[in-house]
């Protein structure tokens, strides 16, 4: 964004990011040494907290953002940093400080954001308008706050990968199929002498439902 130390947006950043610092190296080190109520221990005993460690492992971040976020059903429920972060993001996305996202300033926060040496500019290209749509209901909406604010939501709070949210930072695919056994129709246009050899296969070798 090319803010200099003075400017507000930068400043807000970067309290944003000593806050979310902060935040999950504390949790971390509460849910490691199982004291949840640490801190009545601190002020009852007059001692000095431990400091926190300076990196946690990928199974301690995801169990802090699973705290965070899991009994969380609305806005209000998060942290204060985490209810401001989609506000920063917004102001960093919109460039031209209109209030309204478009569709050239979602292009080049992912051209910024995700690995575009490796996506190419058609697939970039293709994936920009897609989320742009579903971001916006088909360019039926514009693309303000209000809406971002709530495709974050989604993004944290969705319980699976659909939704606007799953294009905000660049849809994530899952390492295994959404659908476990997807129905296979092929059977329906198989003559009963073609399937005849596969009557007797193991059916725990089946990777799909056979109609």
């Amino acid at each position: 964004m090319d803010w200099s130390f003075y400017n507000i947006q930068y400043l807000t950043l970067k309290e944003l990011h000593e806050a979310f610092l902060e935040s999950f190296l504390n949790t971390a080190k509460l849910n490691k040494d199982k004291k949840v109520d640490f801190l009545d221990d601190v002020f009852e005993n007059d001692i000095a907290p431990p400091k926190p460690p300076i990196h946690i492992s990928i199974d301690e971040w995801i169990e802090v953002w699973g705290n965070t976020v899991g009994k969380a059903k609305i806005m209000e429920d998060l942290p204060m940093w985490l209810q401001y972060y989609p506000r920063v993001l917004f102001n960093i996305v919109n460039q031209s400080g209109t209030g309204t996202i478009t569709k050239t300033e979602l292009k080049l926060f992912y051209t910024a954001f995700m690995d575009v040496g490796k996506l190419g500019e058609t697939r970039l290209e293709d994936f920009t308008n897609n989320a742009y749509d579903a971001l916006t209901s088909d360019g039926e909406l514009d693309f303000t706050f209000h809406i971002y604010k709530l495709s974050f939501l989604n993004f944290l709070l969705g319980k699976h990968p659909n939704g606007p949210g799953q294009y905000l930072f660049g849809m994530v695919k899952p390492k295994t199929p959404s659908c476990m056994f997807p129905i296979d129709y092929s059977a329906m246009n198989t003559s009963e002498e073609d399937l005849e050899p596969y009557r007797f296969f193991d059916k725990s070798c089946r990777r799909s439902v056979v109609v």
